[in-house]
């Protein structure tokens, strides 16, 4: 589904529900809800409920395993449009999602004056009756003013379209990285804004490995100069170890996280060959005594991120925005802040001289 369509069907402003009503539906599935309990409570039918919800499925915003459940992905289109109409209440959004020129229109006034001619003839492709009638209901509310023969919009229209803006942002990303933010784990945060410019990372048809295996190797690559380099490791594998290696030879600082397991496995002299660290001064690690939620690698310029290597197979995300390093250099502090050195006789394993033949 569309952000617009979703728009639409959460605001009740199509009738291809089959007499359900999605927010509500969404809202009972946050803790988990059946057909029978949604039907019962909206008094419709069983049917009405799957197929009404069909679409929510589909686009992975719900899964229903016995009872209806929102996903991660579900669960912040759903935090979106609640902000939404807390900022700018249901009939504006009503208004504005009823149809897909609305938005448009009122973003086209937001950004200068217009004549009403040209809105229709130029900058959309609605019909001038369908634009005198959105001119008419902008200005019923205080969205837009006539400044000579042109339209421009209020502050208050301003105002709405950016809130409004945000919602279909945020639920677009939802949609787009709904197989990311399924296996992401919640309350960590994650702006869906912040996404926004990210790529979504997907493994090959057939490839066995995490996704962060080839996003990673894809970093080594890339990095051509000098780097700060901060890693969350919740596990680590030889593909991991020998990409790490890699990158810590471009590196002018690395902090290494990783977990009490990942940690121990690190230092197996099976592995050491992969990666020798050295505690020379730019290379500080750490140990989490918790389990780690998410892998992260950062650099000046890069995030990968991917949920914990035992869920992150099937996506993960690649991102150079501010938005999305700001996010992750914070997640990483904090994690840092909680952790502790390891013991300097387990340390020193990763002192030994490494093999160059690999």
């Amino acid at each position: 589904m569309r952000p617009a369509t979703i728009l639409h069907r959460l605001a009740g402003t199509v009738g291809a529900n089959d007499g359900v009503e999605p927010l509500d539906a969404l809202r009972m599935a946050r803790g988990g809800a059946s057909a029978t309990a949604i039907a019962e409570h909206q008094q419709v039918a069983r049917t009405s409920v799957y197929r009404g919800l069909k679409p929510f499925c589909v686009a992975e915003l719900l899964v229903d395993d016995r009872e209806f459940r929102l996903t991660e992905a579900g669960a912040a289109v759903l935090r979106a449009f609640e902000r939404a109409t807390q900022e700018i209440d249901l009939d504006a959004v009503r208004v504005l999602a009823g149809s897909e020129y609305r938005p448009q229109l009122l973003g086209t006034l937001c950004a200068q004056p217009v004549h009403k001619a040209a809105l229709a003839t130029e900058l959309t492709a609605a019909s001038r009756p369908t634009v005198h009638r959105a001119l008419e209901r902008f200005e019923e509310r205080d969205w837009v003013t006539p400044v000579g023969p042109r339209w421009a919009a209020t502050e208050a229209g301003r105002v709405v379209q950016r809130r409004f803006e945000r919602a279909r942002v945020a639920i677009d990303q939802a949609i787009e990285k709904a197989a990311f933010l399924g296996r992401f784990p919640a309350g960590e945060g994650l702006p869906l804004a912040a996404l926004a410019q990210a790529e979504l990372l997907r493994p090959a048809p057939g490839d066995p490995h995490p996704v962060l295996d080839t996003g990673a190797a894809g970093l080594v690559e890339r990095c051509e100069t000098p780097t700060d380099l901060r890693l969350v490791l919740p596990a680590c594998s030889v593909s991991r170890l020998f990409e790490c290696r890699r990158l810590c030879r471009k590196a002018t600082s690395v902090e290494l996280l990783l977990t009490a397991g990942a940690f121990r496995e690190l230092t197996r002299v099976r592995n050491h060959r992969w990666l020798t660290l050295n505690t020379r001064e730019q290379v500080r690690v750490r140990v989490h005594g918790e389990r780690l939620p998410w892998e992260l690698w950062l650099t000046d310029e890069t995030v990968l991120l991917a949920a914990a290597a035992r869920t992150q197979g099937k996506a993960g995300v690649h991102g150079e925005a501010s938005r999305l390093r700001r996010w992750a250099e914070k997640r990483f502090e904090r994690l840092w802040e909680r952790s502790r050195p390891p013991a300097r006789r387990l340390l020193s394993w990763l002192d030994r001289p490494a093999r160059t033949d690999c």
